[in-house]
């Protein structure tokens, strides 16, 4: 049985340039206002995870990176790939909303279960997780909080970053990560992959996925962006039966500083979801 859903999107909003001030601002945060604050002017209970410090400590999947998160309780129905449920501050997981580069996922209808199980950190830089009435914001499917998930703008030199992990029953990762600016363009591309055989028979998962994020700055005060991402997973729900999920995703982003008190951002998005269940072919 196959199933697809698509999805278009489109933000346009001004913003005042509460954040833009002289000097450089450390660590700003997105998800708790709808636009760039530094985190020490939020009342709100905002958490933001970075990659590489969580894949230090060992955490490579979304899910293992919040259940570190006070007020997070995440529920699967057994192995890595399986669906996996999420309750910020005891909401239920339809009243949570995942992001992904300022794109909605999920609503109402859509629950974060389908994304959430096994999902690797690999294309994905920065994690925001937004508890309580302040995810509101977002819409009555956001009651209960908001998981933002970001890739960064490149910067600097160019650079790269390999990481391989192997352990026990048949268990890998890797990813590759390239970034950094070249003739005025920014880019940012990650590519993963992995599989386990899970500590149960009959249970094995498999995903690889790329993530590209592209910036230019067109003028002193406009800038385009553009990002593109894609991946594959496949778990075996029982012996010789199979769940293939594909995910698409692209955006294109603009941003206007019209003065020092006012800027404008639009987004505009493509949501691309196939679910597939079948049973192999071997005899």
């Amino acid at each position: 049985m196959k199933q697809s859903s698509t999805v278009w999107a489109a933000v346009a909003v001004l913003i005042p340039a509460l954040a833009c001030g002289q000097g450089a601002v450390d660590e700003t945060v997105v998800v708790a206002s709808r636009y760039d604050l530094e985190q020490s002017r939020i009342g709100n209970w905002v958490d933001r995870l970075g990659r590489r410090e969580l894949e230090d400590e060992g955490i490579l999947t979304l899910e293992d990176a919040l259940r570190g998160v006070p007020g997070v309780h995440l529920a699967s129905n057994g192995q890595s790939g399986t669906v996996t449920s999420i309750f910020l501050r005891g909401a239920e997981s339809d009243h949570t909303q995942l992001r992904v580069d300022g794109i909605r996922l999920t609503d109402s209808n859509l629950t974060p279960t389908s994304f959430l199980g096994g999902l690797p950190l690999g294309g994905f830089d920065q994690v925001e997780i937004l508890r309580g009435p302040q995810g509101a914001l977002y819409g009555s499917g956001a009651i209960g909080g908001v998981v933002s998930l970001e890739l960064a703008r490149g910067a600097g030199d160019p650079s790269a970053r390999t990481r391989f992990e192997a352990g026990s029953f048949g268990s890998f990762t890797g990813s590759q990560d390239f970034q950094g600016e070249a003739n005025g363009v920014s880019y940012n591309l990650q590519l993963h992959a992995g599989e386990t055989e899970n500590d149960l028979p009959d249970s094995d998962f498999q995903w690889h996925g790329a993530a590209l994020r592209l910036d230019q700055d067109l003028a002193l005060h406009r800038q385009v962006g553009l990002t593109l991402r894609h991946s594959d997973r496949s778990i075996e729900l029982e012996p010789g039966r199979f769940q293939d999920d594909g995910f698409f995703l692209g955006t294109v982003t603009w941003r206007e500083q019209w003065d020092p008190q006012l800027r404008s951002e639009g987004r505009v998005g493509f949501l691309r979801h196939d679910q597939d269940t079948h049973s192999s072919s071997a005899e």
